[in-house]
């Protein structure tokens, strides 16, 4: 649901530079024109990541994965180092690790909770691979549920 607070939310806008950013760079790498660099729409992503870097937040988490993503593709490790150690570190500090069951929240939260750490535990994964460096993510302290099989819609 569209609120004011959400439209000055700056993850939100870290979120939509960083998505153009993705969608630019691998349009510019298959060969196809893209209006802008994805460099530039990159850093303007940044000046949005840097503004929720102090306050932890799923919404913000859900920001430092798609820019583990960029800089995975630019291979850019020590940033995506940076935001990998960020992110696990929040996800552990909102207790995304733990079973939602016990969180008392709604369904739909429980869910974005639960989908959001999934999603960090596979970039995690994917990401130590290819740099060689070992998972942050502790398989002995995970002991959240999976996602449920169905369809959330992005707005009601």
């Amino acid at each position: 649901m569209y609120t004011e607070k959400a439209s000055k939310d700056p993850a939100n806008f870290a979120q939509m530079w960083l998505v153009l950013a993705i969608a630019a760079r691998d349009a510019a790498a298959s060969g196809r024109e893209v209006p802008e660099d994805h460099a530039e729409l990159f850093l303007r992503a940044r000046f949005f990541l840097r503004k929720i870097q102090m306050k932890q937040s799923v919404h913000g988490l859900k920001a430092l994965i798609l820019a583990q993503l960029y800089t995975l593709s630019e291979e850019n490790w020590d940033l995506l180092w940076h935001y990998k150690t960020l992110s696990i570190g929040w996800a552990y500090k909102l207790g995304l690790h733990r079973s939602q069951k016990q969180m008392k929240l709604g369904p739909l939260t429980t869910e974005m909770r639960k989908r959001v750490f999934w999603s960090l535990y596979v970039v995690d994964a994917f990401s130590s691979a290819i740099v060689g460096l070992p998972r942050l993510l502790d398989d002995n302290q995970i002991d959240t549920e999976f996602p449920a099989d169905l369809y959330i819609p992005f707005c009601d």
